[in-house]
Parts: structure tokens; sequence; C-alpha cells
């Protein structure tokens, strides 16, 4: 039971750690250097300059064939335009799609190992968060480029991602398709919604730590979706909330992060027990490490099933 808890702390205080991390490396503009252009109808020419959400200009020389992925969200993006087999180096947290298991590890978004991303000779690298100055260096003199793109903070921005990232690549079609998925699966669950009383909603990332306003999952909720997140008053992104606030602010709808023993989730404190939520058995368990768990925190190109997965534990009732 020890061993399970110091490991859930682990997963749950890198996923915060990551998710923090991310936000704060970006600008909330975001334009991604797509300048209004649609991504489909471009036609890459190299050399091109783009901007990334750090701000950085970037002049990629020639078609990147080689690449290191920082993070699974990205990871997951490259995949999901055609560029998967170009991939060459990805951290240990990158585990979908499946076929990401046969590629180098290059350590984790907190620490990669700048020697191996050196040998592996990429020409660009893709991250979430700032690169240290040094690593910086050591990549400028190889020649390396470092494309900067934070999570994004809304569905539309991470749209803007994923065409940068289709433009860089010469997969601007590609990239077009997936974002087309996302605005089919978006009008989707907005027609099944169709007029809803908003819910009060709490998502518990682990040991109360939340999605505050300026998040991805908090645009989700409220823009997308038309509930209240209890948690878009917090202080930051990734707010921890405190029992008394969660008691006060009485979520209708808590959706946690949890670790299941035995197939069965550790119980709810005591002194949540007479929130709505629990009263009327309206809470959601997602294990940690899990598939929907996955869903539920990347920014990525399956938003389009997040939008989906909170739609349906948020109004379960329009769904079934």
């Amino acid at each position: 039971m020890k061993k399970n808890m110091i490991k859930r702390g682990i997963l749950i205080g890198t996923l915060v750690f990551m998710m923090v991390m991310a936000g704060c490396s970006g600008s909330s503009d975001n334009n991604g250097g797509n300048d209004g252009e649609n991504g489909s109808e471009e036609l890459t020419a190299f050399p091109m300059t783009v901007t990334d959400t750090a701000g950085n200009e970037i002049t990629i020389e020639a078609m990147p064939e080689k690449i290191i992925s920082v993070s699974p969200t990205l990871t997951e993006t490259l995949f999901a335009i055609g560029a998967g087999d170009r991939v060459v180096g990805r951290t240990e947290y990158c585990n979908y799609p499946e076929e990401v298991a046969n590629i180098q590890v290059i350590g984790t978004f907190t620490n990669p190992n700048t020697e191996l991303i050196l040998d592996l000779e990429p020409d660009l690298v893709f991250s979430s968060g700032g690169v240290p100055e040094e690593a910086q260096a050591l990549f400028d003199a190889s020649g390396i480029k470092v494309i900067v793109l934070a999570d994004s903070q809304t569905v539309d921005q991470i749209e803007e991602n994923i065409l940068l990232m289709g433009k860089v690549l010469d997969l601007n079609e590609e990239a077009a398709a997936v974002n087309e998925e996302i605005e089919a699966e978006r009008t989707a669950v907005k027609a099944a919604l169709g007029d809803v009383e908003p819910k009060r909603v709490f998502v518990d990332l682990g040991y109360y730590y939340s999605a505050g306003a300026g998040s991805f999952i908090d645009s989700i909720i409220v823009e997308e979706l038309g509930a209240i997140n209890i948690a878009a008053d917090g202080e930051g992104e990734w707010p921890q909330i405190s029992e008394e606030v969660i008691v006060e602010k009485d979520p209708e709808v808590y959706i946690r992060n949890v670790t299941m023993g035995g197939g069965e989730a550790e119980p709810m404190a005591d002194s949540l027990q007479g929130i709505t939520a629990v009263v009327e058995n309206q809470v959601v368990n997602v294990e940690t490490g899990s598939p929907d768990n996955d869903i539920m925190t990347r920014a990525g190109a399956r938003v389009g099933q997040t939008i989906r997965f909170y739609a349906e534990a948020i109004y379960p009732e329009k769904f079934n």
C-alpha cells in the first residue's frame, strides 16, 4: 500500500509539474507563426522562419528528417500528422501510440539527456518547455533547431500548434485533416449537449491539484461544455484546492485521478462525503496512468476525445 502511494505520488507530481512547466513556457497569443494562413493550402518552402509559443524565431533550412520530441503531447501529434517515422527520440513518458515503444528514450521532460540527443543527430527538437541555456548552446553549435510549443490554453490554440507542426514538416494537408477530425468531434458533442443547465465541476488531478483559469481543461469545461469549473478562481493554471473550498463550492460532478487497488478506487476523504457529487454518485474515477488519464490531461491531437470525455463525465444523461 505504501509503495503504491509513493508510486502514485511520483506519477501525479510529474504530471502536475509537466503541465505547469509547459504552460509557463508559452505565450497565450500562440500564433504559431501561421500569420493567418490556412495550413492545408500552404506550399512549404525551405528555408522558412517560424515563431514558436515562447516567442523565438527559428529558421528551418531544410526539411527536418530526424526529430526529437520532449513531450508526450507533441509525440502524439507528430504521429497523428504522419511524422512518426521521423521521430528518433522521445521521453520515457511518451506512451502513445504503441509504436513509440520502439523509439530511443532520451530521458524525461525535466531532465533530457543532452549527450544522447546530440548522438542521435536530430535536425529538430520539439519541446513543450524551455531548453536550459547550456543545452541550447550545444544544440546551436550542432545546428539542431529547437521549437517550443507550450501546452495550449484553448482548443483553437491546440489546432494552431498542429498546423505549425504540419507547416514545418511539410505535412500541411495531414495537419489540417487532424484538425477537421477535432472539429467534427467538437461539433458532435455540442449538438448532443444542446441547451444544458450548467453543472459545477471539480477536476482532481491528484492531491487536490486542479485545472484553473488559463488551462486548456478549464477552457473545455467552461467554453466547450458550458459547465462551471469550481477551481477557476484558484491561484495559477494548476492550483491546489483545499478540502474546505471544495466543500464550500459543492461540485455536482467530481472527476478524479486515482490509484485503483484491486479494481477499487481509494475512498474519498471523510470531509467530502457530503458534497453533491458524492451524495448523488457523480464521482468519475480515472486510474492514474490509464489511457483515459492521458486523454483527460493532454492538449494535443486527441483533444476531440478529450472534449467528449469531459462531456460524458459531466453530462452522462446526454450520451446514454
